[in-house]
Order: structure tokens, then C-alpha cells, then sequence
């Protein structure tokens, strides 16, 4: 489950292990602009986090995951 969170006037979903992600790919109008998202899907395939793995493993991840 990933919850919608606000930093700095920017919205994201964190996951409750902590990974940070653009997307919310449970929310169909979210898995369409993920799907066209170009940089958030190289963002997934290049990530090396390993919580990212982790939720990938779990089918608890987001989109676009986002390495601050």
C-alpha cells in the first residue's frame, strides 16, 4: 500500500518501508501516465534500491521511483 505524501510543494507515494515513488500504479488513471512516462519507467529498470526490489517482490511498488 503506498500513501500520498507532500515535501517541499511536491506530491509522491512512499511505500511503508520508505521507497518514494511518482506514481501510484494501483490507481488506473496513475498506471496510464506511467505508462507513457518514459523517464519514470527507465528510472524503475536502471534503480539499484534495494526497498524498490523489495516492493517490486511484494507487488507493493509504485511508479517512477524517486531517489532523493
Amino acid at each position: 500500500m503506498l500513501f500520498k505524501k507532500f515535501e517541499n510543494g511536491r506530491a509522491f507515494y512512499q511505500a511503508a518501508n520508505g521507497a518514494k515513488y511518482q506514481y501510484d500504479l494501483s490507481n488506473p488513471a496513475e498506471r496510464k501516465q506511467y505508462e507513457i512516462d518514459i523517464l519514470a519507467q527507465t528510472r524503475d529498470k536502471l534503480s539499484v534500491n534495494p526497498l524498490h526490489f523489495l516492493n517490486q517482490q511484494t507487488g507493493m511498488a509504485g511508479g517512477g521511483i524517486l531517489d532523493d
